[in-house]
């Protein structure tokens, strides 16, 4: 899951108490890794997970504007 954007860190932080990356911990309840790439976040965790973290990710990135995007979000973050 990667979390990209201007509130990013915000959403990252609705999500999890983490707060030294690259880390390993809870976020939102499931164990995971996050890690700084690229301007944003990526979340690695267990696949059954996914659409869980997903919908609680979109949950948390609505009231700032954000919400689900394609690839080409994540790639032209990189640039």
């Amino acid at each position: 899951l990667a979390l990209v954007g201007p509130e990013a860190p915000t959403v990252l932080r609705r999500l999890t108490h983490l707060h030294e990356l690259p880390a390993s911990g809870d976020v939102a309840h499931v164990g995971a890794h996050v890690l700084e790439r690229d301007g944003g976040f990526w979340i690695v965790f267990p696949q059954e997970y996914g659409h869980y973290l997903w919908e609680v990710a979109v949950d948390a990135a609505e009231p700032f504007g954000g919400g689900p995007v394609g690839v080409d979000a994540i790639v032209g973050s990189a640039r």
